[in-house]
């Protein structure tokens, strides 16, 4: 039986070209997640330190990180600067809280403490499914921004510091 060469060598670099694909979409698969786990451990990082007994410097540091590792991993911005937006409310409603107590640790509105957790999963879920959650993330930015008008109206939170830093970092 004759063997064919341009059939075999055919056969070769199919198998060779269908190897280094999948090892290549495999490389892929464990970058994203790597970069995912960044953003992940920088929300965590983000959230500890959104609180008055935290340094502001070492907020500022964590908004920076965050927007970095988020860049990196190809997230949308509107959806990380709706989150920073809010943790920065967060912030200073904790600080308010805790110059009205006398400087002991104080909580922030519950409400606003859902809201920053709200967006803080947005962000997640945009980065975790991009495509297949595009329309859900869409809908849970506008009921998040819903929620927060509301709250910018209540009696109770309207003295709350709500205006955008001038510099983002």
């Amino acid at each position: 039986m004759p063997v064919d060469i341009a059939q075999l060598a055919g056969g070769a670099l199919g198998g060779a070209a269908a190897s280094s694909v999948l090892a290549l979409t495999i490389g892929q698969g464990k970058e994203r997640r790597e970069l995912l786990a960044k953003v992940l451990q920088c929300i965590g990082e983000l959230e500890q330190k959104r609180w008055a007994d935290s340094s502001l410097q070492g907020f500022r540091e964590a908004v920076l990180a965050l927007r970095a590792a988020a860049l990196i991993a190809g997230a949308h911005h509107d959806v990380v600067d709706h989150y920073v937006f809010l943790a920065r409310v967060a912030r200073r409603a904790s600080d308010q809280a805790m110059e009205q107590s006398g400087g002991e640790a104080s909580g922030i509105p519950t409400e606003l403490f859902a809201l920053v957790e709200g967006a803080a999963s947005l962000v997640v879920d945009h980065l975790w499914h991009p495509y297949r959650k595009r329309i859900a993330i869409t809908r849970g930015l506008k009921k998040n921004r819903s929620v927060e008008r509301s709250l910018r109206e209540d009696a109770d939170l309207e003295r709350m510091d709500w205006s955008p830093p001038l510099v983002y970092g």
